[in-house]
């Protein structure tokens, strides 16, 4: 039987599909507490961090706008693709919250919400230029500006296009300026709803301006949280070694974060734009409850470090953390580390140690700035078996390097001798680090052992490439920064090995 769109009634598709968010959202959260072989399937990191149930549920949301594009209801097309316009935008909204967002009540991480947000946004841009298209085409450019509405869902499309199409060629600062007119042209497309909702007085109209009016509030109100919780942060101690690592520690009354956690760094002498990193537990040392330790290699740290060296005095503060950190069960951790990588297992580790978990390292590195302001945090949970590194240069703090694939055979007998069950391997470092892993895993040298591993990797840049800069135009701020040029993230996808 041929397929006609227009068979179905779309406003009843349209209608289900805005009432099925909550149950999107309670099967998301139960998957998140059930520990069942479905929901281990459905939660693992699979194709460049993305999960099952990532993928399965922007599949659905891609289909259901792409179906109701399609239909022929009310003025044909030029109404469906506008309907198709709202929800896209919906769906996009739900996930652009930095805390308290839909990504909290489905329990994945910000990370993973900002890779739908953007996925999402693109479909959002795509199906509203075929909105835009159409309106010229059958109502004509005449008629288009002479109406205030139509005049506001073109500059919204316009504005929305000019913040998110030039991230391949800016830095992050100037990207995160140029998106702001994201939202202002997601102010100018919600009037131009609310003015559709008023003009048609249809159930579904009404319903897409209702949602979407929420879904901005919702994200205004979180807005507000965050510029109001923001802590002032007071230097208590700063360091620029000659490997170029910045060491920062701060005083922030009342500040308090789960380990792995990070926050975005505000100094408004430096940058327009807060900076996400990492976030240590300074636990008292140089009288700071917060330390952050970056590298130097981009224009925001580059500019802070001057600033540091120069006793500038700086005016700095410190947003409420992010991030929901790595669940880690199992009965041990193995941290594989490269660089300034370091930074989350400097929290991490500890807390795994004070459960009563077998913690191992590896950690590649070439700063011995770094390591020596790094081991104080660890190296007395740790015995000789447990840590291997890179020699750094004149340095005897460090045991001669082993390979990743040789220690991590080395750990897996020695946990299986000491008849452990399972165990999660903890990757932070460059792209070609978190790959030796999996090909370790994957081998056939591989020791055999009732060990169930898992393996989690974080990564710092979640925007496609399509997105991402040329490396000559990067602006980082070292391995630890949950940045690139768009934005970037410290996120983290589980596997079940």
């Amino acid at each position: 039987m041929e397929f006609r769109p227009e068979r179905i009634d779309m406003d009843t598709v349209i209608l289900l599909t805005f009432a099925g968010i909550p149950l999107v959202g309670l099967t998301g959260f139960l998957l998140s507490k059930w520990t069942c072989t479905i929901s281990k399937a459905c939660l693992a990191a699979r194709f460049r961090q993305w999960s099952l149930a990532n993928i399965t549920g922007v599949f659905a949301a891609c289909v259901s706008v792409l179906l109701i594009s399609i239909s022929s209801a009310g003025r044909g097309h030029l109404d469906s693709t506008g309907n198709a316009s709202g929800m896209a935008m919906f769906f996009t909204m739900l996930f652009a919250s930095y805390k308290f967002g839909f990504h909290d009540i489905v329990r994945i991480s910000r990370e993973a919400a900002w890779r739908i947000h953007y996925t999402l946004g693109l479909m959002t841009l795509v199906i509203g230029f075929a909105h835009l298209v159409l309106v010229f085409d059958e109502l004509g450019a005449r008629v288009v500006f002479g109406r205030l509405k139509a005049v506001f869902g073109l500059v919204g499309l316009v504005l929305m296009f000019m913040g998110t199409v030039p991230a391949k060629f800016l830095i992050y600062d100037q990207f995160k300026v140029l998106h702001f007119l994201s939202f202002i042209g997601l102010l100018f497309t919600v009037y131009h709803m609310v003015d559709a909702a008023l003009l048609h007085r249809s159930l579904v109209s009404i319903v897409t301006a209702v949602v979407n009016c929420v879904v901005l509030l919702g994200y205004l109100a979180q807005r507000i949280y965050i510029w109001v919780s923001s802590g002032k942060a007071v230097v208590k101690k700063s360091e620029v070694s000659r490997t170029g690592h910045i060491f920062l520690y701060l005083s922030v009354p009342g500040f308090k974060f789960q380990p792995g956690q990070w926050s975005r760094l505000y100094i408004p002498s430096i940058s327009a734009v807060a900076h996400p990193f990492t976030l240590i537990p300074a636990n008292g040392r140089h009288d700071a409850n917060v330390a952050i330790f970056m590298k130097v290699s981009g224009e925001f740290t580059t500019k802070l470090a001057s600033a540091l060296e120069g006793k500038e005095k700086l005016e700095i503060s410190l947003q409420p953390p992010y991030g929901r950190p790595c669940p880690m069960t199992t009965d041990a951790v193995i941290f594989v580390l490269g660089g300034v990588g370091v930074t989350p297992a400097l929290s991490l580790l500890p807390a795994e140690a004070a459960k009563g978990k077998k913690v191992s390292i590896y950690w590649s590195l070439r700063s011995q700035a770094l390591c020596q302001e790094s081991l104080p945090f660890f190296q007395h949970l740790l015995d000789d078996e447990n840590l291997s590194c890179v020699k750094v240069k004149d340095s005897n703090l460090v045991q001669q390097p082993e390979s990743i694939p040789t220690w991590l055979e080395k750990m897996a007998a020695s946990y299986d001798s000491k008849g452990l069950s399972s165990a999660t391997i903890f990757v932070c470092g460059p792209a070609s680090m978190a790959e030796e892993v999996r090909r370790t895993l994957d081998s056939d040298k591989w020791p055999k052992s009732s060990i169930k591993w898992q393996l989690h990797v974080e990564e710092f840049q979640f925007l496609p490439k399509v997105l991402q800069p040329d490396a000559t135009r990067v602006s980082k701020t070292g391995g630890n920064s949950k940045e690139c040029a768009t934005q970037a993230a410290h996120s983290g996808g589980h596997e079940q090995v």
